[in-house]
């Protein structure tokens, strides 16, 4: 029983730690954006330069608009300051599901960002489920 997330929460550091091997990996990591200072659950490194960004929700209900928003607000804040340029990946795992309104929002939120090849990034959703985290598709 893990009720409070623990366990889950400890899985989803195992999982990014994974898709990142020989990198830097920083927990509850407090990162400045632009606008302000954003504490992010991981923080990835490449060489000293932040590569991704992972957040994951463990209880609760599923994600939802405002969930996805805010998360996408906080990846291009980082981004577009000083300690985000390097970033390219973006993980918002979680283990409550997606609601399908969020996963919409979250494509017209990527199309709104400019396409220019050198600041792309990669937003993967990915959900705990079944004993195996698998990437959500619209």
């Amino acid at each position: 029983n893990d009720d409070a997330g623990k366990f889950t929460q400890y899985r989803f550091y195992t999982y990014v730690s994974s898709l990142y091997p020989k990198c830097e990996f920083l927990v509850n990591e407090s990162i400045q954006g632009v606008e302000k200072k954003h504490k992010v659950v991981v923080a990835v490194k490449n060489s000293g330069s932040l590569v991704a960004i992972a957040e994951n929700k463990s209880t609760g209900n599923s994600i939802n608009k405002k969930d996805i928003t805010k998360f996408f607000d906080v990846i291009n804040d980082v981004k577009n300051g000083e300690y985000g340029t390097m970033i390219s990946d973006a993980i918002h795992c979680s283990s409550v599901g997606f609601r399908t309104d969020a996963l919409i929002e979250l494509e017209s939120l990527k199309k709104s960002r400019c396409i220019d090849p050198e600041n792309t990034i990669h937003f993967k959703t990915v959900n705990f489920e079944d004993e195996m985290y698998s990437i959500v598709n619209i």
